[in-house]
């Protein structure tokens, strides 16, 4: 019962957020609908921890938007392969990144820095 109301509840407030979040990165709102479905289902599959926040936030929408923005990338089509060609090279060094253990570095960052990430 408890994870019922723990997806509704996710998927009430994450829906019309990444649709949002679509609009912020100048990008067609469905993208916004993958966005927050396709995250949560891979995390279900390989995820180990609960805190960690899976999809779209709006630094990193506002970042895309601005990245594709100063390359010219104005067609929609275009801009939805910038934005996934991005997102795929973010998670090929993600990986690398784990690979290599290089997560113990987060452990030196401040508390505070990691907070005004998350709330930015």
């Amino acid at each position: 019962k408890g994870d019922t109301i723990a997806g509704l509840t996710v998927g009430v407030m994450l829906v019309p957020q990444c649709l949002a979040f679509a609009l912020l990165a100048g990008l067609p709102i469905q993208t916004g609908l993958y966005s927050s479905f396709l995250p949560l289902l891979v995390y279900a599959l390989f995820g180990t921890m609960r805190q960690v926040q899976t999809g779209p936030t709006a630094l990193m929408c506002l970042l895309t938007g601005q990245a594709l923005d100063s390359l010219g990338v104005m067609v929609p089509g275009a801009r939805i392969a910038g934005a996934t060609l991005m997102a795929l090279l973010v998670a090929a060094i993600s990986i690398l990144l784990g690979i290599l253990r290089v997560g113990g570095v987060v452990n030196f960052i401040s508390h505070t820095v990691l907070s005004a990430f998350s709330t930015a």
